[in-house]
């Protein structure tokens, strides 16, 4: 596995909103007049890109790179695009990304789209009614949970197999009931024991 950084937001309860702390900076000598300074940002997987309020762009001083197009609710509109680097939780730092800017509401200042999203490896779980939110970057490892659940079959399957194996070797080697003397396998159970054979052959993992 590559190295990476990763950070990880843990909640007592289900989170319908994902909200980070984000510090936002740009070069100097694209904006001499800008410092650092911290937001909150909001995940959006609907985002394309990502997105910066006027309030950012304003409080930073920041130099517009030129023009780009982006859909809003009311329609296409053309609006200033920004270079600047994102430090997320636990000093992840994404450098240089383009952002749009755009009209956010009174509440957001950010959105993270999935510019970044796709940058490394993103997932969501709500165990217990409590949401962990993680992300690292750079992408490093696949996360595929049918492929998980498929192990989990195949690793219950060859327990099964086991068990019905050890219950062959147990109850074939027993004396037959009928008196004979004979092993069970080798006697009434001769039929039974080949029926339990097919089907752990059956049993294909």
């Amino acid at each position: 596995m590559r190295s990476f950084v990763a950070f990880t937001l843990t909640e007592k309860h289900r989170l319908n909103v994902l909200k980070t702390p984000v510090t936002v900076s740009t070069d100097t000598k694209i904006n001499p007049k800008s410092h650092k300074k911290s937001f909150v940002a909001i995940w959006d997987t609907g985002a394309t890109s990502s997105v910066i309020s006027k309030r950012v762009a304003k409080e930073m001083n920041l130099t517009p790179i030129g023009k780009t197009v982006v859909s809003t609710a009311n329609g296409m509109a053309e609006v200033s695009k920004y270079i600047v680097t994102l430090e997320l939780p636990n000093h992840l730092v994404i450098n240089d990304i383009e952002v749009a800017e755009g009209n956010l509401g009174t509440n957001t200042d950010l959105l993270i789209g999935m510019d970044i999203i796709t940058l490394g490896d993103f997932s969501i779980t709500n165990v217990n009614n409590c949401t962990t939110f993680t992300f690292r970057f750079p992408s490093c490892n696949k996360i595929d949970y049918v492929e998980d659940a498929r192990n989990l079959k195949i690793t219950d399957l060859n327990k099964l197999k086991r068990e019905m194996e050890n219950n062959i070797k147990r109850d074939g080697n027993k004396k037959c009931p009928c008196g004979s003397g004979k092993k069970y396998r080798y006697c009434c159970g001769k039929e039974k024991i080949q029926q339990a054979k097919k089907e752990l052959e059956k049993m294909k993992v």
